[in-house]
């Protein structure tokens, strides 16, 4: 079941969603995702119901013989309730009961989504649409079988993918650096990461992600979770070459050959539960937030320093809890003497806050900013999706207009379009 809720929950986080609560009761298990409650997507239906296809598709992988989902959209309340030692986010209403609804009347292995028409109610099973145009103006005979377009560097891209590219070389060289990509849904910022992880795998540098939501802005240390485990798994690999995907057993052999302490396992635990228990947590109470934001990093650089050069990747849509951001800012200070080849790419939708007692980072940070598409690029764009090469042949401007007008200058909308 961990790994069925480790998928569902990539996917959902890959479809501007967020996961409201994972269930198991004599009953079964239920996994709950919203969508359009913690940011402003232009369409959280379109959203959730590819959400409901790509997760049907990795429980078929998984090989699950029973379940079924169910997708509803509409109003409801969001946010928290209960006292204050103890509140609950919920989310509650009429289409979050009508959501478990369809998932019970969905057949199995299949699914059920809503749809309103008319004033009235229908549901009915989405399913892939596939278009198979009588003639192609694309004449390489390569294309791909994915959907997605490959990466192409855009004029008003050229310039921040440049300021990112150069703080990649400075990292490779020994000068640590913390770049910061913001840039609002849909213009392309994953895509940038992407290919700038390309680079720097080709760089030969060691390639960490993590990915967060909103709502996980609540939970300390949180961007570190992925980041961590994965680091873990690589120094047992590479030091030890125990290759294994238990974060338990990778820890106990790195402290078994003294690349790491118990301590630095009690320490790792305020990031990774799993790899301490609850008595061990409890040995971190009296400390103070300073000393262990410096126990953390030092725990951190003994995982990095391996792994060197390093590239670090806090991607996704809400903000960096506090705690997070002190061990950015003791990462960042300490990695010109402990491990120089170091580069953290933070990237978020809007421009983060950063706390002021790490406020050096505003001024010492590269800064890389994503802008809607203009005509021009917008023209461009569509040049290379139709397979235009000829220089003499234009994008007809009736219908340059109609996709720019409705794409709003983002690249994925002028694809879907």
């Amino acid at each position: 079941m961990n790994s069925a809720f480790v998928s569902l929950s990539q996917i959902t986080y890959s479809c501007n969603g967020a996961v409201r609560d994972m269930l198991c009761d004599d009953k079964g298990c239920v996994f709950i995702a919203v969508f359009g409650a913690h940011s402003h997507e232009v369409n959280p239906c379109f959203d959730a119901t590819v959400c409901a296809m790509r997760m049907k598709d990795a429980l078929d992988e998984l090989n699950f013989e029973r379940f079924s989902l169910g997708v509803s959209f509409g109003e409801c309340f969001c946010g928290e309730v209960g006292p204050s030692i103890r509140a609950d986010y919920v989310v509650m209403g009429t289409e979050v009961n009508m959501a478990a609804r369809l998932m019970g009347k969905a057949p199995n292995r299949g699914i059920l989504a809503s749809k309103r028409k008319d004033g009235f109610f229908h549901a009915y099973i989405p399913e892939a649409r596939a278009f198979a145009p009588s003639t192609s103006i694309i004449d390489d005979g390569n294309l791909s079988d994915s959907p997605e377009q490959p990466f192409i560097l855009l004029p008003s891209r050229e310039y921040e993918m440049t300021k990112m590219l150069r703080a990649l070389h400075e990292a490779e060289v020994s000068i640590p650096k913390v770049l910061i990509l913001c840039g609002g849904p849909f213009l392309g910022k994953s895509r940038m990461i992407s290919s700038l992880s390309e680079n720097a795998i080709s760089a030969g540098f060691t390639v960490l992600q993590s990915f967060r939501t909103s709502l996980d802005s609540f939970t300390s240390y949180f961007p570190f979770r992925q980041i961590t485990l994965t680091a873990l798994l690589m120094c047992a690999s590479k030091l030890l070459g125990q290759v294994t995907d238990d974060e338990v057993a990778a820890i106990e052999m790195l402290i078994e050959n003294k690349i790491l302490t118990k301590t630095d396992r009690v320490v790792l635990g305020s990031i990774l539960p799993t790899v301490s228990d609850s008595q061990l947590l409890s040995l971190l109470k009296g400390q103070s937030t300073t000393a262990l934001t410096k126990s953390i990093s030092d725990t951190l650089i003994k995982l990095f320093v391996p792994l060197q050069p390093i590239m670090v990747v806090f991607e996704g849509d809400g903000e960096i809890d506090p705690s997070s951001w002190s061990v950015i800012s003791e990462m960042q200070q300490r990695a010109v003497e402990e491990c120089s080849r170091l580069l953290l790419v933070i990237s978020s939708r809007n421009v983060l806050t950063i706390p002021s007692a790490v406020s050096h980072l505003q001024r010492e940070a590269e800064y890389a900013k994503l802008t809607p598409l203009d005509k021009y690029e917008t023209e461009i764009y569509l040049e290379v999706l139709l397979g235009v090469h000829d220089k003499g042949i234009g994008v007809d401007q009736k219908l340059l207009d109609a996709v720019h007008d409705r794409a709003n200058g983002c690249p994925s909308f002028i694809e879907y379009i």
